[in-house]
């Protein structure tokens, strides 16, 4: 039996209105994964919960067997915090934690923000309106850490 080469797997992980995060995984051939609804629990701020939803990507990437992974978030604090582009967050630390470890699990791993260029043939409305949530966001910026002061 030979073992089927993987590509590089895409996630997308977009915050509703309500506070519900929605992830899609897709792989290189556009083949879709996975599509998750999810409330993380206990996350204060909308940044929190993307830092939780970008884990969550991460994490289930992995045991879907991929090394090289993209997430794509809605929310360029989080993105800019993990890439170190901007100072974390106290409070965010342990999320921030995470997600790096977890990134050193693959052979490569990118957090970006982008959009959802996927859309489910059949999806209902109110997927694709959470779907759609992503390309809205990313006009707004992190603040950038000034130099010197890392």
């Amino acid at each position: 039996m030979t073992l089927r080469r993987r590509t590089v797997l895409y996630a997308y992980v977009a915050e509703d209105a309500d506070g519900t995060l929605s992830l899609v995984f897709v792989d290189g051939n556009g083949h879709t994964h996975q599509l998750i609804t999810l409330t993380p629990v206990g996350a204060r701020t909308a940044c929190e919960r993307a830092l939780r939803g970008i884990v969550y990507a991460l994490w289930n990437a992995r045991t879907l067997g991929y090394r090289r992974v993209v997430v794509h978030s809605d929310h360029p604090g989080a993105v800019a915090q993990i890439n170190g582009d901007c100072r974390v967050d106290p409070v965010l630390i342990g999320p921030y934690l995470e997600a790096r470890a977890l990134m050193h699990a693959y052979r490569w791993a990118r957090i970006k923000v982008g959009e959802i260029r996927w859309q489910q043939l059949g999806a209902r409305p109110a997927q694709q309106q959470q779907l759609s949530v992503l390309g809205q966001r990313t006009e707004s910026g992190p603040e950038p850490v000034a130099a010197g002061s890392r």
